[in-house]
Formats: structure tokens, C-alpha cells, sequence
């Protein structure tokens, strides 16, 4: 496997990096606490282009399985994690997560 790594100028420009790097159409699962940017990037901008954008509350791993089962599988699903958030602190279960999908 080829190791590669990409520098941005900010954390938008990586955000959008990442979702134009998958095809459409594309399920973004955000937490229900992050970074404000992202959220008003992915559902202002985004949403316009065939990305569904779907806010969890990813404290709970029950709850992430439970929005991907719910989720098309004709479409390419994202699961964006921020831990600890921002602005409220909530740490994550990453392992938990993506041992459970």
C-alpha cells in the first residue's frame, strides 16, 4: 500500500477534501455536537450536491447502527467523529463504533 499524505490550509479545506474524494450519492453521519463549520458546510453547501446529512447523537454506538441500518445502501455512508467535541466535550466510543459497523 502506497502511504500518502495531504496538508491543508485549514480544517474546512480537509472537510471538503474528504467529502469530494467520495462519490455520490454520499450519507454524511455527523454527531449532534461538532464543530459548527462543518455542520453549516455540509448542510449548506453540500446537501445541494447529493450529500444527505444525517445529525446522531454518537454517545450512544446503539444509536450510529441504528441510523446506518436506516440509511439507502445504494449510497457511500460517512461517519464524521469529533472526540472530544466541540463545544460540549463529549468523548467518544470510537472503537466501540467502528467495531460495531
Amino acid at each position: 500500500v502506497e502511504k500518502t499524505s495531504y496538508a491543508f490550509s485549514s480544517g474546512l479545506a480537509a472537510v471538503t477534501a474528504v467529502i469530494l474524494a467520495h462519490s455520490s450519492p454520499l450519507t454524511v453521519l455527523l454527531s449532534d455536537d461538532l464543530y459548527h463549520g462543518v455542520s453549516s458546510l455540509l448542510l449548506d453547501v453540500f446537501s445541494r450536491h447529493n450529500v444527505t446529512i444525517r445529525q446522531v447523537d454518537m454517545r450512544h454506538v446503539k444509536s450510529v447502527v441504528d441510523t446506518i441500518r436506516d440509511t439507502d445502501l445504494g449510497r457511500e455512508i460517512i461517519v464524521w467523529m469529533e472526540t472530544p467535541s466541540n463545544p460540549k466535550c463529549h468523548v467518544l466510543d470510537i472503537q466501540g463504533i467502528c467495531d460495531a459497523i
